[in-house]
């Protein structure tokens, strides 16, 4: 899921851009989550988008790239699970 804040954002067109811009980031870099994560279990994603201005698909495409291995990381110290019952 992508949100993108009617708030910041008056004009749908700039919406759908940043959506597209983040879209198409995630498609590009999701194989190194996938590999390690999906052959376990299953993973939902929310991305939202806060900042007031558009960014190039350059550093959104940076950023999300950090924000996946963090998240990778996270997944792999066993922060994200839930203990067993």
């Amino acid at each position: 899921m992508i949100s993108v804040s009617k708030r910041n954002f008056k004009r749908a067109n700039k919406r759908n851009r940043i959506r597209r811009r983040i879209r198409e980031a995630y498609r590009l870099h999701k194989a190194n989550l996938f590999e390690s994560v999906l052959s376990e279990t299953s993973l939902a994603i929310g991305i939202v988008y806060v900042a007031k201005e558009t960014e190039p698909s350059q550093r959104i495409s940076k950023k999300l790239v950090e924000v996946l291995q963090k998240m990778l990381q996270a997944y792999q110290s066993g922060a994200t699970r839930t203990p067993k019952t």
